[in-house]
């Protein structure tokens, strides 16, 4: 390579001339360009003393370094160029090598620049810039960028975050736009709702695809009693409405589809009455001839208890008989318990013949029956204790195992939680806080001013400082409680009362942005705006340069009267409330509002002359229709010489 570059401000980083990538050894051609490798490197070294300026492009920053060699090199180095033709053609030919556009420019005059572009647009094969093969693009690590979005949106559907992740994965700036939004509009899916669902789902795999007969007996003992009920009330919607009618239509596949969703509505929903209906039109022989076709049953279904009832219907047979087995298991254990004389005595209803399976004790053995233990835990739940005494004089605690063996899962469960949640606060741990809103309670960070909950059935945000809901970027002093909401809302009612007005015929409230005062309601009474008084004609205002003052003006600025009576109805309210409690003003911006608006509505010139503002008044439904359209746009001067030669005529 003949020619090589190096950077004044890195003296020691070497250019290819034609191409501008690095090289490591001026003395090795640029493998790259097809164009340079017809040069053979400089067999003298460098003369770094003299440099010259060989590329006007990068503000005379690249210097050109190779002024000594052989003769032939050296010509070719030194040769006369002019750059404004060389930067023209660069321009023209931006992919073609820059070492054969500066050699053909060699000698070359300005008004020989059409000469040479025909020269180079006649070699089609002239050369080019070899073309870099641009660096790989980063691969996204799909779970690291979840990682990170599920930081910035802690409150976030998980599910949602990880399907926008997928959409974003290679759109950065999408994500960013998606983060902004949402960190700003809280319009994403909550992690609360996706806990409900995940719950949701798992109750009705329960009473569908994974449905349980011991589960199901354990939660409801009588089902039949429960069921028929003649007082059990569910809540049908249009959701619960279309799948019992899917249901049955299944079930009862040669009904007509018509009548099942008439006996449905005939027994407001009722499943059992419903079904037993159903039965008889099937015992009758009111069917179709051939078998509806089995459809997929709706997914969309959140009604638990429809849900129930159905599972029930569906498995009574399996259910029965798990009962009517279970029962005589335990009638023949009770049997040879009692021939065996293992009867034990409960020492709180004294009781004598409960089951040894169904007798607990506390730790210095008092023995109690699992329906006494389970009605002193629900007193003490109610009352705020977690502590389960023994039900006798003892001092002792029950165990929670003890708890767990006596009591139901969900009662268990609830106990054991708030139980946790007092040794916890018991412990003294001084960076522990709790959610105002439940009993959770953890060690958030300390740079953290926001609270966010983890209890499955709260995931509220609060704010550390007040205890109130999340309120950035308002401060806690800025944040109204109910008290101030209270003040606050009286004085916006006030000058929300004083700004409408009401019809003295139809009570219709409306409010003016502009015309006159005579105000025509859609019933067809008329009222003056400024005194609110009932009105027939315009004899009870004082028209454009009338001189009868002590009327209502038929013409009046109305931001300025609704700014008036605005203000003076909220400092009457102000005076009536405790100035304590109003956080908030709401007329702060009052004055300003107003002059923005006068601002931003157009001015009429009569309207200038008598200082109100009354915008497009001429196409205004309540303009009075004898008066002349020039009127409105003569100068007061004029409307004042006119009346004077009208008296003295």
């Amino acid at each position: 390579m003949a020619a090589v570059q190096i950077c004044r401000k890195r003296r020691g980083l070497f250019y290819c001339l034609s191409i501008g990538i690095p090289i490591n050894d001026p003395d090795d051609p640029t493998p790259d360009c097809a164009y340079c490798r017809q040069w053979r490197p400089l067999s003298v070294p460098v003369d770094l003393s003299s440099p010259k300026v060989t590329d006007l492009t990068n503000n005379n920053s690249i210097q050109d370094v190779s002024a000594a060699g052989s003769s032939t090199i050296s010509n070719q180095i030194n040769r006369v160029v002019d750059e404004k033709l060389v930067l023209k053609l660069f321009e023209m030919f931006p992919e073609a090598c820059p070492r054969y556009i500066r050699d053909i420019c060699n000698g070359k005059q300005w008004d020989e620049f059409d000469d040479i572009v025909s020269v180079i647009l006649s070699n089609d094969a002239y050369p080019r810039r070899p073309q870099r093969i641009p660096s790989p693009a980063k691969e996204v690590d799909l779970e690291e960028q979840y990682e990170i979005i599920k930081e910035l949106l802690p409150d976030a559907d998980p599910a949602y975050l990880r399907m926008e992740c997928e959409k974003y994965i290679n759109d950065e700036k999408g994500l960013k736009q998606f983060i902004n939004q949402a960190m700003e509009l809280k319009n994403y899916p909550t992690m609360k709702e996706y806990l409900r669902m995940q719950q949701l789902s798992a109750q009705k795999k329960q009473y569908t695809t994974e449905f349980n007969v011991e589960n199901f007996v354990q939660l409801f003992p009588d089902p039949k009693k429960t069921f028929k009920d003649p007082n059990r009330t569910i809540q049908v919607g249009a959701y619960a409405i279309h799948y019992l009618n899917a249901f049955f239509r299944n079930r009862y596949d040669k009904l007509p589809a018509r009548t099942i969703q008439n006996i449905l509505s005939q027994n407001n929903y009722k499943i059992l009455a419903s079904n037993k209906a159903f039965k008889e039109l099937v015992k009758k022989g009111i069917l179709m001839k051939s078998r509806r076709k089995i459809t997929p049953l709706p997914e969309h279904i959140q009604n638990i208890p429809i849900l129930q009832e159905l599972a029930y219907l569906t498995h009574k047979k399996e259910i029965k008989a798990y009962i009517q087995e279970k029962k005589k298991k335990e009638k023949q254990e009770r049997l040879e318990t009692k021939k065996l004389g293992l009867m034990q005595t409960c020492q709180c209803c004294f009781d004598e013949e409960i089951m040894p399976n169904d007798t607990f004790s506390c730790p210095n053995g008092c023995s109690f029956c699992r329906d006494c233990i389970k009605q002193s835990c629900e007193v003490a739940l109610g009352e705020g204790k977690t502590n389960f005494s023994c039900l006798s004089d003892c001092t002792a605690e029950f165990t929670l195992q003890t708890l767990q063996n006596a009591l139901p899962p969900k009662m268990f469960s609830k106990l054991a939680q708030k139980k946790a949640i007092a040794e916890v606060k018991a412990a003294g741990i001084p960076e522990l806080e709790t959610c105002p809103f439940c009993d959770f309670a953890t060690i958030p960070n300390e740079t953290d001013k926001i609270f966010r909950c983890l209890n499955a059935d709260c995931m509220k945000e609060s704010c550390r400082g007040c205890k109130q809901p999340n309120h950035v970027p308002l401060k806690c002093e800025e944040v109204e409680v109910d008290e101030a909401v209270k003040a606050r809302t009286y004085v916006e009612n006030k000058m929300t009362e004083a700004l409408l007005r009401e019809c003295w015929k139809c009570h219709t409230k409306f409010y003016k942005e502009e015309g006159c005062n005579k105000m025509t309601c859609s019933c067809g009474a008329q009222m003056c705006y400024i005194c609110k008084a009932p009105v027939t004609n315009y004899s009870h205002f004082n028209g454009i340069g009338g001189d009868k003052f002590n009327l209502c003006p038929l013409y009046s600025d109305t931001n300025s009267v609704n700014e008036q009576n605005v203000l003076q109805a909220a400092a009457s309210a102000k005076a009536e409330i405790d100035p304590s409690k109003l956080k908030v003003d709401p007329t702060t911006d009052i004055k300003e509002h107003y002059k923005n608006r006068g601002k931003q509505l157009p001015r009429e010139p009569h309207m200038d002359l008598l200082r109100v503002n009354n915008p497009g008044h001429l196409n205004h439904h309540h303009r009075p229709r004898h008066r002349r359209r020039e009127n409105y746009f003569m100068h007061f001067g004029e409307i004042l010489n006119q009346q004077q030669k009208k008296k003295t005529a």
